[in-house]
């Protein structure tokens, strides 16, 4: 049982990198698509800016998973499995599914979902590789910068601010800001799952 327990990791690792970030990430890119050409002023809101930095940012976790195949465990694959479950409902909460403008309901549902997304982020690069996520530049800067989001988003969820608050477009300026460090300026030196050498 355990041998066939075990044998499942690459299974599992085969099926969220070629079935199902693909899916979540086509729809997502197709409700983001739908917003632009029907609405107006879609680049006016900042619900279209908030799901374009999430659409980018789940590229670069679908690239997390293909360059980290060797460590992947059957744990990620359900921490995977609820940070899509995590981005569609964003996607849904800011509007896009029934593309109509979101509620100030709505967004406070949706940071609240972005930042679980970045926890459970967290675990899964804690879970990839503990000892380069704490010890190394990258992965303490990486950790210091989710939990910087994790906070700032369970704070604007708490707020429940109105649409017409500028507190979106902090969370949009964040996100942007954030994505960059996390994502250019400290990833690439990170993709190698392998210990830093001391």
């Amino acid at each position: 049982m355990l041998k066939w327990l075990a044998t499942l990791s690459p299974v599992m690792a085969k099926v969220m990198s070629g079935l199902l970030y693909p899916a979540v990430s086509g729809a997502a890119f197709y409700l983001l698509l739908q917003r632009f050409v029907t609405q107006d002023q879609s680049l006016k809101t900042p619900t279209f800016w908030i799901g374009a930095l999430i659409s980018v940012y789940f590229v670069y976790s679908f690239l997390a998973i293909e360059n980290a195949r060797a460590e992947y465990k059957r744990l990620n694959f359900f921490l995977d499995l609820t940070h899509l479950v995590a981005i569609f409902y964003v996607f849904n909460q800011l509007g896009f599914v029934e593309n109509k403008d979101s509620t100030g309901r709505g967004m406070s549902r949706a940071y609240f979902a972005i930042a679980a997304m970045f926890f459970v982020d967290s675990m899964w690069r804690l879970r990839i590789n503990p000892v380069g996520f704490g010890s190394s530049f990258a992965g303490q800067s990486r950790m210091i910068i989710a939990v910087l989001a994790i906070l700032l988003y369970l704070f604007l969820g708490w707020l429940n601010a109105p649409m017409e608050s500028s507190a979106h477009w902090l969370a949009v300026t964040f996100l942007a800001a954030m994505m960059f460090i996390y994502e250019v300026a400290v990833r690439p030196k990170s993709y190698s799952t392998e210990s830093p050498r001391v």
